[in-house]
């Protein structure tokens, strides 16, 4: 036998024709045969042997590709300790999007300019931030579909704040430092009119979906008239829910001035930290500041108006079951550990939407969609920006122009469909 770890045994089957099966040691040192179906049939042991090399030759190959992809973890700089002292750097600066930043930084920025570019030197890489941009948005070996356009710009935005997190430190010489360029605005896939999830889909959706997971049905049907945030909905607690007049005076009378009367309110001041709303062992769950803010307190807090009595009953019956599981002392002293949807399980619910989807034959819009569609009703409705601002959090004036131009895009769609031209 050759220089193979592959081992070859002649054999022969019930009608004495002769063939050629593998086996190979495993890490524990159990020999393992492989299966017919994992390999070609021969009938002569020189071609046995033959692919049994070139099985090595592969496995040699995909070893040396593997730590050629890690090599840049210690390469160079301590790239593996820079990335984790990068880390605790952005937590401070972005507590609900350091890991992603992270992961960008591991998954993309990394290996090409370690790997593919071998440029080791941190002040030698803005001479490469085309290739990488280009890069990217190209095809390639571990990508089955090309990276969305907001993915590119995230891992540029990243790449940026590593730049930033080196300067700060002293890492990188200042004359070194430069800016990735993002995609402009019209390049990134907002969501457009056709994500918009109208009142009869609403209603469709939800009532299958109370067949199949009641708990799901009603977080979708919350999360629609609410225009929270999945991850909001998901961790709103027996500290969330009022009943009666929102104390904020001025979101109070810009709801009156918009004609919008209400039961009661969300008040949101965070969200659970991990998505699996994990507990700790004391049974409390970890939270974190909203998107976009940096701390947790009355500063960054949302106040969500419930303007619909089914929602506010929805809510109302969930609060009174979490407020007897407190009574209880089922797992802490803190009302914020008793989720008003405790009963959802976050994976779950992204299955039963997706089912309920297909099944009723529409195309499918994920929870997400239910904040779009809320924010452009509201943005139509109001017109008001320091109302819509309040409520969903949106802080930049390009987004509400966005949501009113969807929102006009549906208006005119609607009369497109129904009118009749004739002569004047």
């Amino acid at each position: 036998m050759g220089a193979s770890t592959l081992y070859i045994h002649p054999r022969k089957d019930r009608h004495g024709n002769l063939y050629f099966s593998f086996s190979y040691t495993n890490k524990d040192g159990k020999r393992v045969r492989l299966k017919k179906s994992e390999h070609p049939f021969f009938d002569n042991r020189e071609k046995a042997q033959s692919w049994a090399d070139s099985q090595d030759a592969i496995k040699a190959a995909e070893k040396d590709h593997i730590a050629r992809k890690l090599a840049w973890k210690t390469a160079y700089y301590d790239f593996q300790k820079l990335l984790m002292d990068y880390g605790v750097w952005q937590k401070q600066k972005a507590p609900n999007s350091w890991k992603s930043c992270v992961f960008y930084l591991e998954k993309w920025t990394f290996p090409f300019f370690l790997v593919e570019k071998q440029a080791g030197n941190v002040n030698n890489w803005h001479l490469f931030f085309l290739e990488f941009f280009d890069w990217l948005q190209g095809p390639h070996k571990d990508r089955k579909i090309p990276l969305a356009a907001s993915t590119v710009n995230n891992i540029a935005k990243a790449t940026n704040t590593f730049f930033s997190f080196l300067l700060a430190y002293g890492k990188i010489d200042p004359d070194s430092v430069r800016k990735m360029e993002t995609l402009p605005e019209h390049k990134i896939n907002h969501r457009t009119f056709a994500d918009v999830i109208s009142p009869d889909e609403m209603v469709n959706v939800y009532t299958h979906m109370k067949k199949s997971h009641p708990p799901a049905a009603d977080f979708f049907y919350v999360l629609w008239h609410t225009g929270m945030r999945f991850s909001e909905l998901y961790g709103i607690s027996l500290t969330s829910l009022f009943k009666g007049q929102i104390t904020n005076k001025a979101l109070h009378d810009e709801l009156v001035k918009s004609q919008i009367n209400y039961i009661g309110y969300i008040y949101l001041e965070s969200q659970p930290e991990y998505d699996d709303r994990k507990r700790l062992p004391d049974g409390s769950i970890p939270r974190k500041p909203l998107k976009s803010c940096k701390t947790i307190g009355p500063k960054n807090a949302r106040i969500i108006p419930i303007r619909d009595k089914e929602i506010w009953n929805v809510l109302a019956i969930r609060y009174k079951k979490a407020m007897e599981q407190f009574e209880a002392k089922e797992c802490s002293l803190n009302k914020d550990d008793f989720p008003l949807f405790d009963d959802l399980e976050w994976n779950k619910a992204q299955r039963t939407l997706r089912q309920s989807y297909s099944d009723l034959g529409l195309p499918f819009k994920s929870y997400h969609c239910c904040r779009h569609s809320f924010t452009t009703h509201l943005v139509g409705e109001t017109r008001n920006f320091f109302l819509v601002r309040a409520i969903t959090g949106h802080k930049k004036d390009k987004s509400f122009e966005r949501y009113l131009h969807i929102y006009e895009q549906i208006s005119l769609e609607s009369i497109r469909n129904d009118q009749i031209i004739d002569v004047v």
